[in-house]
């Protein structure tokens, strides 16, 4: 087993390097993205080009989603924001998908109230390990 590595952005990894296993952190907010990766919210956005390249190297990847209910900085994180996120994460066939209390202020409440609206108990990944 592979354990994987924590990528920032694409240019973060090389195929020649031998890793194949990624993880892959995507802010839910934009202040704690620009504080913790000085990068804005768009990051979601690179989730295709990172699938591609774990892939195409035999590996995997795994989009956890950050500040998913709240965030230090911004305060509670909008749900549309999580949602869209996961969209895109899933419509690139990624592996694993985490979405994380990264502060530790969620409650069970809102967990079960954001997975619902995510679908997530439906998603599954269709690539074979």
């Amino acid at each position: 087993m592979r354990p994987p590595v924590t990528v920032s952005y694409c240019a973060g990894w090389s195929r020649d390097s031998g890793i194949c296993n990624l993880e892959y952190v995507v802010s839910a907010a934009d202040s704690h993205s620009l504080a913790n990766a000085g990068r804005d919210g768009t990051t979601h956005e690179e989730i295709d080009a990172i699938a591609d390249l774990a892939h195409s190297a035999g590996g995997g990847l795994e989009v956890i989603i950050a500040t998913a209910w709240d965030c230090p900085f911004d305060g509670r994180t909008d749900p549309s924001r999580v949602l869209q996120i996961v969209d895109n994460a899933v419509a690139h066939d990624v592996d694993q998908l985490c979405i994380a209390d990264t502060i530790g202020t969620v409650t069970p409440t809102r967990v079960l109230d954001l997975l619902g609206l995510s679908g997530a108990f439906r998603y599954r990944s269709h690539r074979q390990a």
